[in-house]
């Protein structure tokens, strides 16, 4: 449904303990076709595995989603790509008009934890 919907830019999923690896690879192929949603909660899941690594890979051709929340048990490498693509200048036009009073170079993002 994620695939073709157009309406919905905020899905908060935090907490949700049924996102595991297969969830998460699935939202990462929504988002690959998903043009609206811009803020996705996913803390405190259990997306783990090939889950992080989709989302990872989605983000470099998704250009609209500019909030993200993730569970902080997601290898660190793999965060850092996240947020890599989270902050690629394609993004900027989204993070303003998202932000709203913020300046375009502050990145409105949950940094994962240590």
């Amino acid at each position: 449904a994620l695939k073709v919907n157009s309406t919905l830019v905020e899905l908060n999923l935090a907490g949700n303990g049924q996102i595991d690896e297969d969830g998460g690879v699935a939202l990462a192929d929504a988002l690959l076709v998903n043009m609206s949603l811009a803020e996705l909660d996913l803390s405190r899941s259990r997306m783990r595995g090939r889950g992080p690594e989709a989302l990872a890979v989605a983000l470099q051709t998704n250009t609209t989603l500019v909030k993200l929340g993730l569970n902080y048990l997601i290898p660190h490498e793999i965060s850092r790509r996240i947020y890599a693509a989270l902050a690629d200048p394609e993004r900027a036009y989204a993070r303003a008009a998202w932000t709203d009073t913020k300046p375009a170079r502050e990145i409105p993002i949950l940094e994962p934890r240590e």
